[in-house]
């Protein structure tokens, strides 16, 4: 099964063509790697499928829907997500708040429930500091937890 196609994919910045007719497709479990030089456009690849930038014209399939154009906190609701290289954590909260942080685009507890911290509230956010903890565990950071990131 295909999850990530992108068709003729371009994005230009008014006369710089940073990406031209990219075509690709990635199958689901498939490990790959985009290289090439500086300025080759690698970049404007992953802010484009991540709704940073627009595509000038193409499409972008990811499970079968075009996310071609949607915003990028439509797209990381979908699943996609990224890093940057220089990663900006909260040096004030713990690792495991740091991490938890990462999980609140997929709350769904209303404003009012986060105001009046009710069950939902505290029902999600435990949730969230499991799978914050599994994350820990799984790369071996967990005696960290409670440090200052």
């Amino acid at each position: 099964m295909v999850l990530l196609e992108l068709k003729d994919m371009c994005c230009y910045f008014g006369g710089l063509k940073a990406v031209e007719k990219f075509n690709t497709k990635i199958k689901k479990g498939e490990l790959v790697g985009l290289i090439g030089p500086n300025g080759a456009g690698k970049t404007t690849v992953f802010n484009v499928i991540t709704g940073i930038y627009p595509p000038t014209s193409g499409e972008i399939f990811f499970q079968e829907e075009n996310i071609g154009g949607l915003p990028s906190h439509k797209i990381t609701q979908k699943g996609i997500v990224r890093t940057f290289q220089n990663i900006r954590i909260f040096p004030t909260l713990t690792v495991l708040e740091n991490i938890i942080i990462a999980y609140h685009f997929r709350t769904h507890y209303s404003i009012l429930s986060g105001i009046l911290r009710d069950d939902n509230y505290h029902q999600e956010e435990e949730e969230m500091s499991k799978k914050a903890m599994e994350l820990l565990h799984l790369f071996d950071l967990h005696t960290y937890y409670m440090n200052p990131a």
